[in-house]
């Protein structure tokens, strides 16, 4: 397995984390009747999405970067 495969599929998991947590956020009742119980779930689902949105960064950056060193040696040896 490359590089490049991994990435991506860290990219997909972080896609897939990103989903469950926007989902958990729309499914909150936000009203001011919300029990605290339910409320105190929104930080932990923000929380979650960030993070699942820096994976997701982190993964495309590994996948720019195997790109570019594929075009160098490329450059190099073609």
């Amino acid at each position: 397995m490359n590089i490049s495969n991994i990435a991506l599929g860290g990219y997909h998991q972080a896609e897939k984390l990103m989903e469950t947590a926007a989902g958990k956020i729309a499914r909150l009742p936000l009203t001011a009747t919300t029990p605290p119980a339910q409320s105190a779930d929104l930080p932990t689902a923000m929380v979650e999405l960030v993070q699942a949105q820096r994976s997701a960064e982190a993964n495309l950056k590994v996948l720019k970067t195997a790109d570019e060193v594929t075009r160098h040696t490329l450059d190099v040896f073609g």
